[in-house]
């Protein structure tokens, strides 16, 4: 009795093990022209180079546009910055629509021994310089991006990774000292960065981003020139009004030491992960309870039947959302069941 019990157990370690390999392995970290797993888990990767893509941070991106929850964060109470948590998921209302907070995605643009220079991927949010003809060091927009940004994208922790860069600003002679900063024209004609025409200029926009339809902002600004902003084209235009709305594409220099910490630490910079913030392994193995609890006699593991909607169609027809529940149907604990496909 007791040998078989030992068996029994043995076989669910395996099992279990085996589902937790492979559903490492399916988590959804892949990105355009890069492998984030590569990124972050080379514990041996002590430079990034041009094009590479770094995740760091967060920022309402995406609309919400599913009602029922919608109706449950009207619901909450707003902090004073008009976000909500819920779930472990944060969101924030603007003009009485959700937008969900994500991880924030960059381009190196240079990767040196001292820092990483990134832009972000995509146009973050809108923002005018100013309400007046002034220089980048006096401007509304630096301000905005050197507090308010700065303090609700990034944690602490992050912040301590950012560098204090001194910025060229060519337009005058007050160079700044910033956390953050928009590109300039020279960074955005430097071909060594990328920027080869006006094809690689462009980007696109966030949902929350939206409203500056695909520009943005250099730093070159001055009170003559009023302004140098990017349109979405790619083409950089001579000047526009400062206090019109342009689209905000933040630069900054991360120190190298931030490689150690994802190295280190690479579940920091997944955890914000739909599937991998709802999928609890602690309680999930809790339940399991492999020394004889809830899992650990018989049980039958089926995902539908004749009288239940399939499977598949739940899942939106989502081949690999059905791998993935397949590999927990046949490794955890119990009888796998298949009754009439999936």
């Amino acid at each position: 009795m007791k040998k078989q019990q030992k068996r029994v157990r043995f076989s669910h370690i395996i099992g279990i093990t085996f589902f937790l390999i492979i559903l490492i392995g399916l988590l959804p970290l892949k990105l355009k022209g890069n492998n984030l797993g590569e990124v972050y888990a080379k514990t041996n990767q002590k430079k990034l180079e041009t094009g590479d893509t770094v995740v760091f941070g967060s920022y309402p991106q995406s609309k919400v546009v599913d009602e029922s929850l919608i109706n449950i964060l009207d619901n909450l109470d707003l902090d004073s910055n008009d976000n909500v948590t819920y779930k472990k998921q944060k969101y924030r209302k603007k003009s009485d629509v959700w937008y969900k907070y994500e991880p924030i995605e960059w381009t190196v643009l240079e990767g040196k021994d001292s820092n990483v220079f990134v832009i972000s991927k995509k146009v973050l949010d809108v923002c005018k310089i100013d309400d007046n003809r002034v220089y980048w060091k006096d401007s509304h927009a630096r301000k905005w991006l050197n507090k308010t940004f700065y303090q609700e994208a990034f944690s602490k922790k992050y912040r301590s990774y950012i560098k204090l860069s001194s910025v060229k600003n060519n337009c005058s002679q007050n160079n700044t000292q910033d956390y953050l900063f928009y590109p300039s024209v020279s960074e955005l004609t430097n071909e060594e960065y990328g920027f080869k025409d006006d094809e690689s200029r462009k980007t696109s926009t966030t949902d929350y981003g939206s409203g500056s339809n695909n520009c943005y902002f250099t730093r070159d600004v001055s009170w003559l020139i009023l302004g140098s902003p990017m349109d979405y084209y790619g083409t950089i235009q001579q000047y526009a009004f400062l206090w019109n709305d342009w689209g905000a594409r933040p630069c900054m220099r991360l120190k190298t030491s931030v490689l150690d910490y994802m190295n280190e630490t690479t579940e920091n910079f997944i955890h914000e992960n739909d599937f991998v913030k709802q999928l609890d392994i602690k309680n999930l193995l809790d339940d399991i309870n492999i020394g004889g609890g809830k899992l650990s006699s018989p049980t039958m593991n089926i995902l539908g039947n004749h009288d239940t909607e399939r499977v598949l169609t739940i899942l939106n027809n989502n081949i690999s959302l059905l791998k993935l529940a397949v590999v927990i149907q046949m490794t955890l604990p119990g009888v796998p069941l298949i009754y009439y496909g999936y």
